[in-house]
This record gives C-alpha cells, sequence and structure tokens, in this order.
C-alpha cells in the first residue's frame, strides 16, 4: 500500500471510528457481556502471575524502578506487597 492511501484495514475497519467506546464495544457487544471485563472480583479470586511477580523481583532488587500499567486489576501491587511485605 503506498503512503496517503485511503485503504485501512484491521481496526478501523473492524470497529469504525478507533475510540474507547468502539473498541470495548467490540470486544463485547451487550451490556451484560461488558461488565464482565471492569466488574470488580473478589480479592482471593484472581492471583499475580508469573510474570507480576518477576516484575516485583526486578523491583526489589533495584533494577526496575517505575511501573506503569493500564489495568483495572490490583495484581502487581499484590505481586509487589508479596515481594517486599515491609512496603504494603
Amino acid at each position: 500500500m503506498r503512503r496517503g492511501s485511503s485503504q485501512r484495514s484491521g481496526g478501523a475497519a473492524r470497529y469504525g471510528e478507533l475510540s474507547y467506546s468502539n473498541l470495548v464495544e467490540g470486544l463485547a457487544s451487550t451490556e451484560l457481556a461488558r461488565r464482565g471485563f471492569f466488574e470488580p472480583t473478589p480479592d482471593n479470586a484472581i492471583k499475580p502471575t508469573p510474570a507480576h511477580r518477576s516484575l516485583a523481583q526486578l523491583c526489589a532488587i533495584g533494577l526496575v524502578k517505575v511501573i506503569i500499567i493500564a489495568n483495572f486489576d490490583p495484581l502487581i501491587e499484590r505481586a509487589l506487597a508479596d515481594e517486599n511485605p515491609s512496603r504494603k
């Protein structure tokens, strides 16, 4: 495809205008289905993954100073607290 072409593929073709609302609606078309993405789960229902634990270990030894996430869950915070209980 040449630069400046009006052809689009992927998200724009599938969801129309690329916006948060359109993306969420594309992932789950009904309000009930969308609730599963955003409603909180009980604290003990989900556990940090090995990836969360690895990030926490890198923080504990000083190789990572800041973690920026866009998640709606507290898993990295739990892993950090497990790795260094004095910083809860």
